[in-house]
């Protein structure tokens, strides 16, 4: 592993250069070269991102070595990822540490700060599961979030939101919702959560009157 290491910080592209950063022009009519170099392309590029992620692991472990935590560091690594970049950096921290980046959020952070860098490292669908459950604990539903979440979203990701939503809890969200709602609310969120987004504006209206 340390020689892997030494290796990738001394050549990250995977030495693939060569290849990528020739003229282009030399090779325009030459389709079975362009493609070579297009392979190429996409080579190095996972190369790279798994050599960032390397570096992120690392730097989030250092971050979180000993007493306390550096957040500043935390944040900023983990903020300025994508998800898709995330995943993989989550893949490789467990190979190193045993441990999820939800988990070692989860036991580094506390509170809302601990809600929120979940949000950010899990997957999007088990983060509007995650949002789901929050606007529904407790004594009634918190309306303007579930209104965010069923209006907000592509029709698709709020049923992988849906199915995240259930396996989490084996319930079924359609039956949670209607015992959390009433009224024309009720009928509009459902509707959303089955797929297809109402319009006009009688649901328009009807959505605003239950929320407030």
């Amino acid at each position: 592993a340390a020689v892997a290491w030494v290796r990738a910080l001394q050549d990250p592209s995977a030495g693939l250069e060569e290849k990528t950063e020739q003229d282009i022009s030399a090779i325009a009519e030459e389709p079975a070269e362009l493609l070579s170099m297009l392979d190429a392309l996409l080579a190095e590029h996972a190369s790279l991102t798994s050599f960032v992620a390397k570096l992120d692991v690392e730097t989030l472990a250092e971050a979180c070595k000993g007493f306390g935590t550096d957040d500043t560091r935390l944040i900023r690594t983990l903020s300025a990822r994508s998800k898709s970049h995330l995943a993989k950096v989550s893949a490789q921290y467990w190979d190193s540490y045993d441990e999820s980046l939800a988990g070692l959020v989860e036991s580094e952070c506390g509170g809302w700060y601990a809600y929120l860098a979940s949000f950010i490292v899990l997957p999007e669908a088990q983060a509007d599961a995650r949002l789901l459950d929050l606007a529904m604990d407790g004594i009634g539903a918190d309306k303007k979030a579930l209104v965010e979440f069923l209006c907000a979203r592509h029709p698709r990701r709020v049923r992988a939101a849906k199915a995240a939503w259930e396996g989490r809890n084996d319930a079924s969200l359609v039956d949670r919702l209607a015992s959390e709602l009433s009224g024309d609310f009720e009928k509009v969120a459902l509707e959303l959560l089955k797929g297809p987004r109402t319009s006009g504006a009688a649901a328009d209206d009807a959505v605003e009157d239950d929320a407030v």
